[in-house]
């Protein structure tokens, strides 16, 4: 599951799952979609502020669910 596994990136892969996870946030946004959204932009903005493994996977299981 890549949320428990957030912690065994490292910080080019980190930047790239942010750059993805940006790509969702503004999908979201096109789509109406705004729960995902939001959840796809507080995950981004943990990533690039260097939040601890645990938060951001937290944050990325939460935007599992928006998503499903």
């Amino acid at each position: 599951d890549l949320a428990l596994r957030l912690g065994e990136f490292d910080g080019a892969e980190i930047d790239d799952l942010a750059a993805l996870v940006r790509g969702v946030a503004g999908s979201a946004a096109r789509f109406g979609e705004e729960e995902l959204g939001r959840r796809a932009a507080a995950l981004e903005q943990a990533l690039r502020a260097g939040a601890p493994p645990e938060a951001n996977a937290r944050l990325a299981q939460a935007l599992l669910r928006a998503a499903a």
